[in-house]
Protein backbone atom coordinates (compact mmCIF):
# COMPACT_ATOMS: atom_id res chain seq x y z
CA UNK A 1 0.00 0.00 0.00
CA UNK A 2 2.98 2.09 1.27
CA UNK A 3 4.26 1.96 -2.57
CA UNK A 4 1.16 2.76 -4.45
CA UNK A 5 1.08 6.03 -2.48
CA UNK A 6 4.35 6.97 -3.59
CA UNK A 7 4.05 6.28 -6.77
CA UNK A 8 0.61 8.05 -7.21
CA UNK A 9 2.32 11.02 -5.41
CA UNK A 10 5.12 11.27 -7.78
CA UNK A 11 2.79 10.72 -10.77
CA UNK A 12 0.66 14.00 -8.99
CA UNK A 13 4.03 16.04 -8.72
CA UNK A 14 4.64 15.24 -12.56
CA UNK A 15 1.38 16.02 -14.03
CA UNK A 16 1.85 19.32 -11.57
CA UNK A 17 5.12 20.21 -12.96
CA UNK A 18 3.96 18.88 -16.81
CA UNK A 19 0.82 21.58 -16.77
CA UNK A 20 3.43 24.18 -15.35
CA UNK A 21 5.75 23.81 -18.11
CA UNK A 22 3.01 24.38 -20.26
CA UNK A 23 2.88 27.85 -19.25
CA UNK A 24 0.15 30.53 -20.78
CA UNK A 25 -0.87 32.20 -23.16
CA UNK A 26 0.40 35.50 -22.05
CA UNK A 27 2.11 37.56 -24.74
CA UNK A 28 5.73 37.83 -24.53
CA UNK A 29 6.86 40.41 -26.94
CA UNK A 30 4.34 42.70 -27.64
CA UNK A 31 4.48 46.02 -30.03
CA UNK A 32 0.91 48.05 -29.82
CA UNK A 33 1.72 50.74 -32.79
CA UNK A 34 4.97 51.21 -32.17
CA UNK A 35 8.50 50.28 -31.17
CA UNK A 36 10.92 50.37 -28.18
CA UNK A 37 13.03 48.23 -25.59
CA UNK A 38 12.61 45.27 -23.51
CA UNK A 39 9.90 45.41 -20.58
CA UNK A 40 8.24 43.11 -18.43
CA UNK A 41 4.39 43.67 -20.18
CA UNK A 42 3.21 45.92 -22.06
CA UNK A 43 -0.54 47.52 -21.69
CA UNK A 44 -2.88 48.24 -24.51
CA UNK A 45 -1.67 51.55 -25.68
CA UNK A 46 1.93 51.73 -24.57
CA UNK A 47 4.67 51.91 -27.29
CA UNK A 48 7.09 49.82 -25.22
CA UNK A 49 7.96 46.49 -27.03
CA UNK A 50 8.23 43.96 -24.15
CA UNK A 51 10.32 40.43 -24.32
CA UNK A 52 10.79 37.82 -22.10
CA UNK A 53 13.29 37.72 -19.57
CA UNK A 54 16.72 35.80 -21.74
CA UNK A 55 14.83 35.84 -24.55
CA UNK A 56 15.65 36.94 -27.99
CA UNK A 57 12.27 37.23 -29.98
CA UNK A 58 12.34 41.31 -28.77
CA UNK A 59 13.14 42.98 -32.36
CA UNK A 60 10.68 40.61 -33.93
CA UNK A 61 7.50 42.39 -33.29
CA UNK A 62 9.15 45.58 -34.32
CA UNK A 63 10.67 44.31 -37.48
CA UNK A 64 6.70 42.48 -38.27
CA UNK A 65 5.29 46.01 -37.88
CA UNK A 66 7.88 47.68 -40.30
CA UNK A 67 6.58 45.93 -43.40
CA UNK A 68 2.71 46.30 -42.36
CA UNK A 69 1.18 48.84 -44.18
CA UNK A 70 -2.20 48.56 -42.95
CA UNK A 71 -3.59 50.94 -40.05
CA UNK A 72 -5.82 48.36 -39.48
CA UNK A 73 -3.25 46.46 -36.49
CA UNK A 74 -3.86 47.27 -33.39
CA UNK A 75 -1.01 45.02 -31.72
CA UNK A 76 1.14 42.40 -32.53
CA UNK A 77 2.41 40.12 -29.83
CA UNK A 78 4.82 37.23 -30.04
CA UNK A 79 3.62 34.43 -27.77
CA UNK A 80 4.10 30.55 -27.27
CA UNK A 81 7.44 31.20 -26.66
CA UNK A 82 8.48 32.97 -29.49
CA UNK A 83 6.32 30.26 -31.59
CA UNK A 84 3.41 32.30 -32.68
CA UNK A 85 2.78 35.92 -34.53
CA UNK A 86 0.16 36.86 -32.87
CA UNK A 87 -1.98 40.30 -34.95
CA UNK A 88 -4.56 42.19 -33.40
CA UNK A 89 -6.80 44.20 -35.55
CA UNK A 90 -9.52 46.41 -35.94
CA UNK A 91 -10.98 44.67 -38.54
CA UNK A 92 -14.54 43.49 -38.75
CA UNK A 93 -15.61 39.72 -38.98
CA UNK A 94 -16.08 39.39 -42.65
CA UNK A 95 -12.78 41.66 -43.58
CA UNK A 96 -10.62 37.84 -44.30
CA UNK A 97 -9.13 39.44 -47.43
CA UNK A 98 -7.61 42.58 -45.31
CA UNK A 99 -6.01 40.27 -43.03
CA UNK A 100 -4.79 37.88 -45.72
CA UNK A 101 -3.05 40.49 -46.70
CA UNK A 102 -1.59 41.67 -43.16
CA UNK A 103 -0.53 37.97 -43.01
CA UNK A 104 1.49 37.78 -46.20
CA UNK A 105 2.87 40.93 -45.32
CA UNK A 106 4.13 39.74 -42.23
CA UNK A 107 4.98 36.31 -43.21
CA UNK A 108 7.93 38.58 -45.31
CA UNK A 109 9.78 39.02 -41.92
CA UNK A 110 8.30 37.10 -39.34
CA UNK A 111 9.58 33.47 -39.65
CA UNK A 112 12.94 34.09 -38.44
CA UNK A 113 14.26 32.24 -34.85
CA UNK A 114 11.62 29.72 -33.57
CA UNK A 115 8.81 32.12 -35.26
CA UNK A 116 6.49 29.59 -37.63
CA UNK A 117 3.25 30.55 -37.25
CA UNK A 118 1.06 34.00 -37.78
CA UNK A 119 -2.75 34.31 -36.57
CA UNK A 120 -4.64 37.99 -37.60
CA UNK A 121 -7.68 38.51 -35.59
CA UNK A 122 -10.88 40.70 -36.13
CA UNK A 123 -11.51 43.63 -33.21
CA UNK A 124 -13.52 40.57 -31.66
CA UNK A 125 -10.76 38.45 -31.29
CA UNK A 126 -12.10 35.79 -34.15
CA UNK A 127 -8.97 34.94 -36.43
CA UNK A 128 -9.62 35.96 -39.74
CA UNK A 129 -5.80 34.70 -41.39
CA UNK A 130 -3.60 32.17 -40.82
CA UNK A 131 -0.01 31.14 -41.84
CA UNK A 132 2.85 28.67 -41.02
CA UNK A 133 6.26 29.05 -41.96
CA UNK A 134 7.04 27.54 -45.68
CA UNK A 135 3.11 27.48 -46.85
CA UNK A 136 0.79 31.03 -47.80
CA UNK A 137 -1.34 32.58 -45.60
CA UNK A 138 -5.09 31.29 -45.81
CA UNK A 139 -8.12 32.83 -44.76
Amino acid sequence: MRTSRITLAAAAALLAFTLAACGSDEPTTSTPGGSGGPAATAPAGDDAATAPAGGDCGSAADDIKSVIASTAVDKIDIVGQCTLVRIATTLGEGDKAPAKEICEAAAKVAYTGDINSIRVSSAAGTELSQGISGAPCIG
